[in-house]
């Protein structure tokens, strides 16, 4: 039996010390994907459960929304992950990315298929969460990670101290092997257009947040340019992309549930297509990555990675039911490079017509496997 209830639940995992997890299970769940939430400034793990509803209905996942509390994990713990202690790196069970890959462990064993495909997706400080384990530990074998809405980004550079670059981080974490590791990781840089406040109460406001840009959104594009610019300068893979939704603020239920929400998951590589040459000339495509040696261990259990295999860059892995899906009215943007090349704005992704009719089979499905559970 699993650990897992259909629909909403609560579970606890022993992921170095206890943690409660909020889950929710589709009535008809099966060979779905996993997608692990997490949660923003407030800790309303349950609160991310419910928003993230949509996501489990939508494409047939379990979504599971670990709650990481205030009082074990304050804001070093948290957004910064817990890898400096008065600026110096601490053991790696310290870490609180330590924690995710034995969460995730669990929650698969539960659900009964090894193999099965995962994702992230992180809100807010949530998202700083992410951002920052992918650079210092690898996306651990998630198909995709999402950032969406970080009140703060950590910028391909070692110019700005961590957790807002590379810098004063050993060797180890830091050189440009690390960071090219950074830029080959499945990133998607989630923005709503309309979260442009400069002065929302929970925006960080130190001054090396400020000189990332004014507010959320202009951060995250920024953070992107950055990569951009520095996969074009060093011919490295870049395997980001940024998916805008537009006239959501900083709202995780409403980025949840936009149509977009499809495309963040997505590993469509679109930057050979819709960038112009002089851009393209020296960014690799994940299909043509020389191998990179491995993000470094964590040094985890084997029981806690034996299903976790480094994640091989590849361009055509989604969702199962994104297999008919088709990109159109697609654009890499960045306004200003450093060099004057310039392409234009947004990535917008429509789903084919075969795809919208497997979805609204998907629907009819659940409905009607909801119906007979009530009788």
């Amino acid at each position: 039996m699993s650990l897992i209830p259909v629909g909403p639940g609560c579970i606890t995992i022993n992921a170095v010390e206890p943690m409660d997890v909020y889950t929710f299970r589709p009535i008809c769940f099966s060979c779905g994907p996993l997608v692990v939430v997490f949660h923003g400034v407030a800790r309303n793990a349950k609160d991310y459960r419910n928003f993230s509803i949509h996501i489990a209905e939508r494409f047939g996942a379990v979504v599971a929304v670990p709650h990481f509390d205030k009082k074990r994990f304050p804001y070093s713990r948290y957004q910064q992950g817990g890898i400096l202690k008065e600026g110096e790196i601490t053991s790696r069970d310290q870490w609180s990315f330590s924690r995710v890959p034995i969460v995730v462990q669990t929650l698969i064993s539960s659900l009964g298929k090894p193999d099965r495909q995962f994702f992230f997706i992180g809100h807010s400080a949530g998202g700083q969460f992410l951002v920052r384990l992918t650079a210092v530990a690898g996306s651990l074998g998630a198909e995709r990670v999402v950032v969406a809405n970080s009140g703060s980004h950590l910028f391909p550079t070692r110019n700005a101290r961590y957790c807002y670059g590379f810098g004063g981080l050993p060797r180890e974490f830091s050189s440009d092997q690390a960071i090219r590791r950074y830029l080959a990781a499945p990133l998607t840089l989630y923005l709503g257009t309309a979260d442009n406040n400069p002065y929302h109460r929970a925006l960080d406001r130190r001054p090396a947040a400020l000189a990332q840009g004014p507010h959320r959104y202009a951060r995250g594009r920024a953070c992107f340019e950055a990569a951009l610019t520095l996969a074009t300068e060093k011919g490295w893979v870049l395997n980001w992309k940024v998916v805008e939704t537009p006239g959501i603020g900083h709202d995780a239920l409403r980025m949840f549930s936009a149509p977009e929400i499809a495309d963040v998951f997505s590993h469509e590589w679109l930057y050979s297509t819709f960038c112009s040459q002089q851009i393209t000339a020296n960014i690799k495509t994940p299909d043509s990555l020389s191998p990179i040696p491995p993000v470094m261990s964590l040094n985890f259990p084997d029981s806690a990675l034996s299903t976790m295999s480094e994640h091989s860059l590849k361009s055509n892995s989604k969702f199962p039911e994104q297999n008919d899906r088709v990109v159109c009215n697609c654009k890499i943007w960045s306004e200003s490079l450093k060099h004057g090349h310039q392409v234009s704005s947004s990535i917008m992704c429509a789903p084919s017509a075969k795809y919208i009719e497997s979805s609204k089979k998907n629907s009819e499905t659940n409905k009607r496997c909801a119906s007979q559970s009530k009788k």
